[in-house]
Parts: structure tokens; sequence; C-alpha cells
């Protein structure tokens, strides 16, 4: 999931996007809107995933709030950082569905301008696949030609 260097590997994009929201506690303020802006963050501790920062994704979307955005955690377990979100004040940007949705207190909404990011499925380059492999790359491309 995500831009990534796939030079070194053979790769298929698949048609869905995986977008990001804002992930907080239910008792905040910002529970209270249908869309977060870049605006609507800017007075909370932002936890962000690692890759995020990597490819700097989100520096155009904060604009000429970027040197303001107060971030407190950067982590490649969106999962474990939701549970920090639904604590307290702070506020994780993460896509929607990494997070277990029967945890209690935590609500999310989407970014404002919309973020996404794709899904590519990969594999190395110049190497022999198993049939089951190959079969499923079949499988896989037949199901999005239709």
């Amino acid at each position: 999931m995500g831009d990534c260097p796939i030079e070194d590997f053979e790769s298929l994009i698949l048609p869905d996007r995986n977008q990001f929201y804002a992930i907080f506690s239910e008792n905040l303020p910002l529970a209270q809107k249908d869309k977060i802006t870049p605006t609507d963050l800017i007075e909370y501790p932002i936890i962000s995933s690692r890759q995020n920062l990597v490819n700097d994704k989100f520096r155009n979307w904060w604009g000429n709030l970027y040197d303001q955005v107060h971030t407190v955690a950067n982590s490649n377990l969106a999962y474990t950082t939701s549970l920090l979100a639904g604590e307290g004040h702070s506020v994780q940007i993460s896509y929607n569905n990494l997070y277990d949705k029967k945890l209690e207190g935590l609500t999310t909404r989407p970014l404002s301008p919309k973020v996404t990011d794709p899904n590519i499925v990969i594999w190395k380059k110049n190497r022999k696949l198993s049939n089951l492999g190959n079969l499923f790359l079949e499988k896989l491309r037949d199901s999005l030609s239709n």
C-alpha cells in the first residue's frame, strides 16, 4: 500500500485506492465535523505513519500550515497508534481500515482535500513463480479486466 519505489519488482496496480482519515477520540470537537481540513488539525498533536514522512505525502496537503504541525509520534503500527489516539487529545492520520473498529471511543473522518494511496501487488523481478503464484496473478488480472 502506498507510493513506494517498485523499480526492482514486477507490479500490478489495483484500481481501488486507500483513503486517509483522521482517527481520534469521539470526545474531541472534531467529531462534529463531516470532513477534516488541515486548519481543523493545527491545534492537535498529530500521529502519522512513518511511511508518510518518507515520501512527504502530506507536505502539500498541509500547505502553508506545514511548519506549524505538531507531530508527536511516527509509527508503522497503525493499530497501536489508534489506541493512543483514542486515549487523548491527539489525532492519528492513517488509512481508515487499519484500526479495530470495535475499539470504543474512536471515530474517523475523511481528510479534505482527499488524500489517497495506491494498492500495488508486487513480486520479485526475474523470478520464476510457482504454479499457484502464476494462477493467482492470472485470476487477479482476469478480475481486473471485467
